[in-house]
């Protein structure tokens, strides 16, 4: 077949050389995937770790070729497993086929990501919320009508639309079949739609969800095992390796009531730990650094500046395809102007905004927008550095009170109290920095507090059963960090803070331990 002959090859620094076949290679070419190449894969990380600049476009490359790597090994295990008729028509035809389409639904998965990446999606959704809470719902019910009925995430619903726009701009008849059979897969077209492609290619409509598992599974997730690696690479740090051939070899199908599913043999237990174990310090150390949550802060006002100010900032081009700054949650719209080559919608795009509100905004406008292109003190400031630390750190000092140290439920108890008691912590807070910062207008003070879990509690019993290692993790992150950050819009009060911000951790620290004994007592 002219698709899935090879076209070149390429370096990565990851993977090693990876072919990229026909269809492939032209698929790339087209700008809904082009844009890839201009949206980094970790935001504005970038500015907290100098290496990570890393695209959408290479981590869609490393799914792909990941992808491609677990479907031939299961294409092995179903035929030695008597699977084949499952997810083929017969064993010695569409198995070239269904490697092809997981390469495929690997190299399209994130096709519909936003500037900045989840960065900016937060952003989107936080901005959203705040203005209906304010009383102005049209951000918000652009954002619903995105989504749709099936919910999901925003990038999700670009996903869906971009890869509906992309099926319908395939003239190929070959290459139609494979991008709606990785359609399928990914949902932007139903699996019905997609009934005479799959058939053409000798693949049964089961194939479509086993694929499906192979890019979004527990642990055998393509998506998830390059990205662990890449931005492990990328960001300088030592955790994120992972023995891919290990998991490979260990990889088996099992049955269930809705047909074979991907399980791990015990002998490649020890990559499954190696795979929590990266998930769960990749979140504590790089995702969820504390600079990264000030930066989602800072993006977020940014953000509903350019909003306020839509009209004044916003280009032409972006005027006329999106209209207003809810044309933001159109999927449609934002698809019309990449297909038009008008805009590819990237990080460039999202800049020259944030540069335009930088001279064109007014005085609020431009504080923001300065602290995220010029002046690295104006960004909301860390009153917890290392979160996990600071919680453990409460969790001795009030264990020895309760002779109850190092006990792992306080730890739970202390993570989940620091939430509850966040406007009572903050209110002690700024009593106490009232008489440091005198002459402030404490009312310009803003003391804001998020909660994240570093892994959610996606285990099934599977690994949880049978790893004492993964049992732990699992446990351990499940407990929320907590991260709490001070800030004024207005620039003079915000440099008093700057320059007290040591002095303003201790302060902090001391009324949360006032705050949290009183709590535990009660």
């Amino acid at each position: 077949m002219k698709a899935l002959e090879r076209r070149g090859i390429v370096r990565d620094p990851i993977h090693g050389f990876m072919e990229i076949k026909n269809i492939e290679y032209d698929l790339i070419q087209y700008p809904l995937l082009r844009r890839l190449h201009d949206i980094k894969q970790l935001g504005l990380s970038h500015l907290v770790f100098p290496g990570a600049t890393h695209s959408r476009f290479s981590h869609s490359l490393g799914v792909m070729e990941v992808a491609g790597r677990i479907a031939k090994r299961l294409v092995e295990v179903a035929r030695r497993g008597k699977y084949c008729g499952y997810f083929f028509e017969h064993c010695d035809r569409g198995t070239e086929e269904f490697i092809e389409v997981a390469r495929l639904a690997g190299l399209l998965h994130d096709i519909g990501h936003p500037p900045l990446s989840h960065q900016l999606e937060i952003s989107l959704i936080e901005l959203a919320r705040m203005r209906a809470l304010q009383g102005d719902e049209s951000l918000y019910e652009a954002l619903l009508a995105s989504k749709g009925s099936s919910g999901g995430k925003l990038h999700e619903a670009y996903t869906k639309t971009f890869l509906r726009r992309l099926v319908g701009l395939i003239e190929d008849e070959e290459y139609e079949d494979f991008v709606k059979a990785a359609a399928a897969v990914l949902g932007g077209i139903s699996k019905r739609e997609a009934a005479d492609s799959l058939e053409r290619l000798g693949l049964a409509t089961g194939s479509v969800d086993l694929i499906r598992s192979i890019i979004s599974h527990e642990i055998v997730d393509a998506d998830r095992l390059d990205y662990l690696i890449r931005d492990a690479h990328m960001c300088g740090v030592v955790f994120g390796h992972i023995d891919i051939e290990r998991l490979l070899v260990g990889l088996e199908l099992d049955d269930s009531p809705e047909g074979p599913v991907i399980t791990v043999h015990s002998r490649s237990m020890q990559t499954v730990e190696d795979i929590f174990d990266a998930r769960y310090k990749m979140y504590k150390t790089v995702y969820y650094h504390h600079k990264s949550i000030v930066l989602n802060v800072a993006l977020t006002r940014v953000l509903e500046a350019i909003v306020s100010s839509w009209d004044e900032v916003a280009p032409d081009y972006l005027r006329e395809y999106l209209g207003g700054p809810e044309g933001l949650y159109s999927p449609e719209r934002i698809a019309s102007m990449i297909i038009d080559r008008v805009s590819l919608f990237t990080d460039h795009d999202f800049t020259a905004l944030v540069s335009n509100l930088m001279s064109k905004g007014d005085r609020l406008a431009k504080r923001w927008a300065r602290s995220i292109l010029a002046d690295r003190w104006l960004l909301p400031i860390s009153l917890i550095k290392r979160p996990d630390s600071f919680i453990m750190e409460l969790t001795n000092t009030l264990g020895v009170a309760r002779n109850e140290n190092d006990d792992f439920e306080l730890t739970e108890t202390i993570s989940k109290e620091l939430g509850n008691l966040a406007d009572e912590i903050n209110s002690r807070f700024k009593e106490k920095i009232a008489s440091v910062l005198t002459g402030v207008n404490m009312n310009s003070v803003v003391v804001e507090v998020r909660r994240e879990r570093v892994v959610g509690s996606d285990v099934s019993d599977e690994f949880y059963s049978r790893s004492i290692y993964v049992r732990f993790l699992s446990r351990l992150g499940r407990i929320h960090l907590i991260f709490a950050y001070v800030y004024s819009d207005y620039e003079n009060v915000h440099r008093e803070l700057y320059r007290e911000r040591s002095k303003l951790r201790r302060i902090y620290r001391e009324a949360v331990i006032e705050t949290l004994t009183n709590a535990l007592r009660r």
